[in-house]
């Protein structure tokens, strides 16, 4: 698997999730893992998930130029991760267990 670095969302709802140990991540869709890697990678690095859901959004469909041609624009992939208590993903974990490559 390619090493991308995932991003923690932003939103009021990732918030109130954070203070019962899920946080949000998102992922490219064309290079997300599924549970099993994000699970094997989270306990690599010293977190212990208790339970992880996928979001996979839907494509959204541009249309784009006078000739009116149809672009399908793929979205992320959404990651909800149950933390045990006590544990915290934040951006600082989240570039040691992802570092960005170029």
């Amino acid at each position: 698997m390619t090493s991308v670095m995932p991003s923690l969302v932003q939103t009021e709802k990732a918030y109130n999730l954070s203070q019962q140990h899920v946080f949000v991540l998102s992922f490219p869709a064309a290079i997300a893992p599924n549970k099993i890697q994000l699970t094997q990678i989270l306990r690599a690095n010293g977190l212990h998930p208790i339970k992880i859901n996928v979001v996979n959004l839907p494509t959204k469909v541009k249309v784009r130029g006078s000739k009116r041609r149809i672009k399908l624009q793929k979205r992320p992939v959404k990651f909800y991760v149950k933390l045990q208590p006590g544990e915290v993903l934040d951006e600082k974990k989240l570039t040691e267990i992802f570092p960005k490559t170029n």
